[in-house]
This record gives structure tokens, C-alpha cells and sequence, in this order.
């Protein structure tokens, strides 16, 4: 999909949405913070009731940007810092973490999956508020525009400015594929997930756990005799006598504990997200379902409305024919009425023509006789 803001609004060409798009380097692009603070986002626009579209359109001197959305299986091959547009159904909706930033800054952070009609899944990172606001109910069209591509843990995108459902051919065309087969198929990630236990397995301190095997210790003994307290300045210094192999003993030790703690709580996590994946599409699918049975009483209301306009109009044109028939038979008896009126008036004039014709006569005769008596 391209997608270009000119001075006339916005122009708006579909392309097929498997079509590789090359990936243009950005030099400006350093991190996946560097999209943290962006301008412009859906949430920015959302305040004043206006989306990323609908800004373009108001404005007269905007300068043409263009979108090119490339394909997320294509993000494999682009090299990293690349700055691309992607848009996707986003599938799965990660919590939000804070990060802390080299000034002692703190960052919020959410990360969410996109996956497109490629079958192929990325991790896309928000930042800030768009991250605070994002709302994944319904698994929304999301657009990235200028996102930055990573080759950390495979392929992962992060910031840009973020679109929800917008309104272009390739969105409605996602939300068609999703909608009828895409949320039943099989996808692959680029995006590689790093276990908890790797990370939990990272960060053991010997020194720690031996503070805490200690305390545990002393509060056992804390039962019989309430008096008895830890003292850190005898345990640190019994520490600092430890040889290096007595330290590596420890240690090996606080991996195991931490190996079998661990294992445990990523079996609970990971069947408590199989329960959430679950349960987002029960939820999801309870949402399409509403949304059909929404749809479908719509179109069965405007059937009806359409059938009883119809009816109304059939009434209407059926009272029209009753008075022009009505007119036709009025404006018939006038010019008969008319023709009665005309022969009548004939019919007198020739009667009055004969009288006066007959008085003419009459009084000839009366005049005659008078004479003649003379």
C-alpha cells in the first residue's frame, strides 16, 4: 500500500501486500529508543478527536510523505537501523514494563505481535503513552509508520508513528483475511523469545543467596529463641574467608535452587498464558460474534426499513393513479356540462329569434288590416 499526503489530502494506491518492498536505511535511527518520543501517534491525534488521516486531509502545506508497507516476512532482509513502514493484525498484546534509561529516566514500554497475510509474526516495541493507551481488543489493524528494524533476538521492530485501523485498502484487507482464515492459521515469528529462565539464570548471585540461606537460618532458630538476629557484619566477614572454591560451591548451589525454581514457575507461566491465549480468543471470538450478529441486525433492520418504504411508496403511487383517474372524470364531466350549457343557449337564442320573428310578422299583418279597413 502506498500511501501519499499532498496538498490535495490523501492519495491512496493499493498494491499486493506480498510484494517485497525494498527497506531504506535511516542513518538518524541509532536504537529502538530513538522512535520512544515520537510526535506523531494515535493517541496524540486521539486527544482532539482526529486521526493521523484526518490531520493530512485539514492541512494545506503538508509535504507529500509516502508509505510503502512491506511485508513482514520481508523484514528478515533488511539490515539493522533500517527504517520501514509495516502494518498487521496484532495477535498478542504484552504487559507494560518500565525501562530505565541511562539518565535515570524512566521509560514505559509495551511489546505487541503483529502478524500479516504472510503467516510471519514480529514483535513490534511502543514507547510512552501510545504504549500506556494501546488497547488490543478486538486484534485492531495496527499501521507502523518509520519503525525501526533490530537484528536483536532475530528481527523486531520498535516505535514509529502507530495508526490503529486505518482506513485504506490493505487495512480492510487484513481485517477480511483475519477475520475469515487468518486467526485459524499456523505463523512463523522472526522475532526469537528469550525465556525467563535464561535471563533468571543471568542474573544469580552467590553472595545473595548465601545472605538469604542464612537468614532463612537464623529465623528457623528465631522460633526457639525470639532474641536471636541476623548479623550482617559477621556474615560479610565470614564471606570475605570463604576460599574461591568454597564461592564457586555456593554458587553452583544458588544455579540449582534457582534451575528448579525457575523450571516451576515457567511451567505455571507458561500454562497460565496458554489460560490467557485461551481465553483472548474466546473473547475474541465472542467479540466477531457479536460484531456478526450486530452486522447482521443491521442489514435486517434496513431490509425492513427498504420493504416498508416500499410499501408506503406502492400506497402512495396507487392514491396518485385514484386522483388523476378522479381528474380525468371531473375535467370529462365539466366538458360535458359545458357541451349541455352550449346546446341550450342555441336552443334559446333560436326560440328568441323566432319570437321576435313572429312579433315582426304580427304587427305587418295588424298594420295590413288596418289599412285595408280604411
Amino acid at each position: 500500500m502506498v500511501v501519499r499526503l499532498g496538498e490535495n489530502g490523501v492519495e491512496k494506491t493499493s498494491l499486493h501486500p506480498e510484494v517485497p518492498v525494498a527497506c531504506s536505511s535511516s542513518t538518524s535511527v541509532q536504537s529502538d529508543m530513538c522512535m520512544a518520543n515520537s510526535t506523531v501517534s494515535k493517541a496524540a491525534f486521539k486527544e482532539q478527536g482526529e486521526t493521523f488521516y484526518d490531520r493530512a486531509e485539514k492541512a494545506s502545506d503538508v509535504p507529500i510523505m509516502t508509505f510503502n508497507y512491506a511485508s513482514i516476512s520481508d523484514l528478515s532482509a533488511c539490515a539493522n537501523d533500517t527504517t520501514v513502514d509495516i502494518m498487521g493484525v496484532c495477535k498478542l498484546v504484552g504487559d507494560l514494563s518500565i525501562v530505565v534509561l541511562s539518565d535515570k529516566k524512566e521509560l514505559t514500554r509495551r511489546d505487541i505481535t503483529l502478524v500479516d497475510r504472510s503467516s510471519t509474526e514480529v514483535s513490534l516495541t511502543l514507547w510512552g503513552l501510545t504504549a500506556e493507551t494501546f488497547d488490543g481488543v478486538g486484534n485492531p489493524i495496527v499501521a507502523a509508520n518509520g519503525c525501526c528494524v533490530s537484528n536483536f533476538n532475530g528481527v523486531t521492530v520498535s516505535g514509529g508513528d502507530i495508526v490503529i485501523n486505518p482506513d485504506l485498502d490493505l487495512a480492510h484487507e487484513l481485517r477480511e483475511w483475519w477475520d475469515t482464515e487468518g486467526s485459524d492459521m499456523a505463523t512463523v515469528s522472526i522475532t526469537v523469545q528469550v525465556t525467563s529462565s535464561k535471563k533468571r539464570k543471568r542474573s544469580v548471585n552467590s553472595y545473595n543467596y548465601y545472605v538469604n540461606k542464612m537468614n532463612k537460618f537464623k529465623q528457623d532458630q528465631k522460633e526457639c529463641d525470639p532474641e536471636v538476629v541476623l548479623d550482617m557484619i559477621s556474615v560479610r566477614a565470614t564471606w570475605k574467608e570463604f576460599s574461591k572454591e568454597k564461592k564457586a560451591e555456593i554458587k553452583r548451589e544458588a544455579e540449582n535452587y534457582y534451575d528448579l525454581n525457575v523450571s516451576s514457575t515457567a511451567k505455571d507461566s507458561e500454562s497460565s498464558s496458554e489460560k490467557k491465549n485461551e481465553k483472548k480468543k474466546d473473547r475474541d471470538r465472542s467479540y466477531r460474534r457479536r460484531m456478526s450478529d450486530i452486522s447482521k441486525h443491521e442489514k435486517e433492520e434496513k431490509q425492513t426499513f427498504i420493504e416498508d418504504f416500499e410499501e408506503v411508496l406502492n400506497e402512495k403511487e396507487q392514491t396518485l393513479k385514484k386522483l388523476k383517474q378522479l381528474k380525468e372524470n371531473l375535467e370529462k364531466e365539466i366538458s360535458d356540462i359545458e357541451t349541455e350549457s352550449n346546446s341550450i343557449e342555441k336552443t334559446m337564442l333560436d326560440k328568441y329569434l323566432k319570437e321576435e320573428s313572429l312579433k315582426v310578422k304580427v304587427k305587418e299583418a295588424y298594420s295590413h288590416h288596418k289599412q285595408c279597413k280604411k
